[in-house]
């Protein structure tokens, strides 16, 4: 591998950990590509450990709609198959509060498409992706997955991201913001690296400027959900 190919592989291993949290907003908010989004929905069905038939109950309400531990049990297997990792009852349960507020806006906002577009969008990706829709029909019948369902949540991420970039954007950084991106990016490579100098900021500007831009725009998104849901009424059962 060449130098300017590996300095680059550590500057995008330093933004994957700064943005390791990032994860549980890009899963909600459709921000992966489809062909994973097929892999997650697919195997989710398989994912570990099962619920052993228990009875469906309603753990909150969000505005009068309920979040049951059907819908908890089915997002769990989703991670684990998109992260490798269990995640606690507790924590996608705080997730699908989230999505479930956010789609609403998405509604509200006329953000949603209607179901032509989703397709055409899902049969293009496909085709960009060299998978042909016959290998996706096959994948769902194996699974149980109907092609309704797989446009339904695909719907949802479509919806959510279009709320996201149009109500947030991309955000502007400052000279300022872009030298702390890259002074973080020197201490964790020095950290990293002991003894080894990392490649000056004019060789890496382009993957630091987008460092910053992602970060600026996480600390937006936060926000933003952060006051939908101080002004959302949360029950918890």
């Amino acid at each position: 591998m060449s130098t300017r190919k590996a300095r680059s592989k550590e500057v995008k291993d330093s933004l994957a950990s700064r943005l390791r949290n990032w994860k549980s907003i890009a899963i909600i908010a459709g921000a992966v590509a489809l062909v994973a989004l097929i892999t997650v929905l697919v195997l989710a069905r398989s994912g570990p450990p099962d619920d052993n038939g228990v009875s469906e109950t309603v753990l909150a309400t969000v505005n009068g709609e309920a979040i049951t531990t059907e819908d908890v049990a089915s997002m769990q297997k989703t991670v684990f198959q998109w992260d490798g990792v269990w995640m606690e009852a507790s924590e996608v349960l705080e997730q699908l509060i989230t999505q479930r507020l956010l789609f609403r806006e998405a509604e509200s906002c006329d953000y949603v498409p209607d179901d032509t577009v989703v397709e055409i969008e899902m049969i293009t990706r496909l085709a960009t992706l060299g998978i042909p829709i016959e290998e996706l029909h096959t994948m769902l019948e194996d699974t149980g997955l109907t092609y309704q369902e797989f446009l339904e949540h695909r719907k949802v991420q479509l919806a959510i991201t279009a709320l996201l970039d149009n109500e947030i954007g991309t955000p502007e950084v400052t000279e300022e913001e872009v030298m702390e991106a890259y002074e973080e990016y020197r201490e964790s490579y020095m950290e990293r690296f002991a003894g080894r100098e990392p490649p000056p900021f004019e060789e890496i500007e382009s993957l630091i400027m987008s460092m910053a831009e992602e970060a600026k725009h996480q600390d937006a998104v936060f926000a933003y959900v952060s006051e939908m849901r101080d002004n959302a009424e949360i029950i918890y059962m």
